[in-house]
């Protein structure tokens, strides 16, 4: 069990977390912008705020500005203003999950001026797991896992990702 923000308590496995916070250390800053913000996009249909335009065109914003960051045509003051948009959909989400999964996008979208977000928003992703599986501790596992693969790295469990669809291939010995 681990404390998120001092009072949002979830399962997750201590060795692997410390394992992507290692393979996020190696990720150049644009990457791990990419990284986080196309993690965030599997949590996306999570959120409600019963107005699916404006959360539509919040997200839509949001995305481009971060884009724009990436791609170095944004200062890092743009970027944050366009944060504190995403949040707003935490503001009007009508439950836990969608506030979750709400802080993995919004967070996703601030790793673009500092990468310490990007480990964050992968604490909220387990966070929307535990809640969605009913705190299944093999579920939470498993989402670890797949944030691993996303990194494109080895991971020490002997998994890899060979294409960018994760279920392609889950196991080093398995044929593409």
């Amino acid at each position: 069990m681990r404390s998120l923000e001092g009072n949002i308590l979830y399962q997750d496995s201590a060795d692997l977390r410390l394992e992507i916070e290692e393979l996020l250390q190696t990720i150049l800053q644009k990457s791990l912008a990419t990284w986080a913000s196309q993690n965030a996009q599997n949590y996306l249909e999570y959120i409600d705020i019963e107005d699916e335009s404006l959360k539509d065109s919040i997200i839509t914003e949001a995305s481009k500005v971060l884009e724009e960051r990436i791609e170095a045509k944004l200062s890092a003051h743009q970027l944050r203003q366009t944060g504190f948009l995403a949040n707003k959909l935490g503001q009007q989400s009508i439950n836990d999950i969608s506030k979750f999964s709400v802080n993995v996008f919004a967070q996703a979208v601030a790793t673009g001026h500092m990468r310490g977000h990007a480990i964050v928003s992968s604490d909220y992703a387990i966070k929307v797991v535990n809640i969605l599986y009913l705190h299944d501790e093999q579920a939470a596992i498993n989402e670890i896992i797949l944030i691993n693969l996303f990194t494109g790295k080895i991971s020490r469990r002997g998994f890899l990702l060979f294409s960018n669809n994760p279920f392609t291939c889950l196991e080093v010995n398995c044929a593409q």
